[in-house]
């Protein structure tokens, strides 16, 4: 768990749990939530390994934040607390 409460999960607990999430016809899969499931953060599955997945928050609402898991990523690092909390 970091600073701002975000808990990045284990290739383990990923793999263990596969947590899934569906909003209509398209999949996410939680890599991390906040204050233990308070929302999490997702990456939209793709088809093809080549596009591009983005990262989304998830809380009731499934909401864009980055375009890429390495923007998303960059922005984390860089403390971009608008992108992890919808400021």
């Amino acid at each position: 768990m970091d600073d701002f409460m975000i808990f990045f999960w284990t290739i383990k607990r990923i793999a263990d749990e596969f947590p899934l999430i569906k909003k209509e016809t398209t999949f996410y899969l939680a890599f991390a939530d906040f204050l233990i499931d308070s929302h999490f953060y997702a990456i939209q599955l793709q088809p093809q390994p080549s596009i591009t997945s983005p990262v989304f928050f998830v809380y009731g609402d499934v909401i864009q934040i980055a375009n890429s898991f390495t923007e998303f990523l960059e922005r984390y690092i860089n403390n971009d607390e608008n992108m992890l909390f919808l400021k």
